[in-house]
């Protein structure tokens, strides 16, 4: 449970990142040039339309598993025993 939301965390957190690389022309040109470093090809650019659909694919996935399974879950209840007789449930 802990690892999906960290990885849905993460992927919002790259979604964002990415449309933000869209929307805002400076860091649009820092994101080409860091694409152009990592792949050590200086003719590689980013398309506007394919960096616009991934990221914004990413930011849903991750805010889907951000919110997928912590809607309506029950809480745990576990009796409260009195000798060999229940008297109550209390919420883990």
């Amino acid at each position: 449970m802990v690892v999906k939301k960290t990885l849905g965390f993460i992927l919002a957190i790259l979604g964002v990142i990415g449309l933000a690389a869209w929307a805002i022309p400076s860091f649009n040109a820092y994101a080409e040039g860091f694409v152009q470093g990592w792949t050590g090809n200086d003719q590689a650019t980013l398309n506007d339309n394919i960096l616009l659909a991934i990221s914004a694919v990413a930011a849903l996935v991750g805010v889907f598993l951000i919110t997928k399974g912590s809607a309506g879950k029950k809480e745990k209840e576990v009796p409260i025993y009195q000798g060999k007789n229940v008297v109550g449930y209390r919420r883990r």
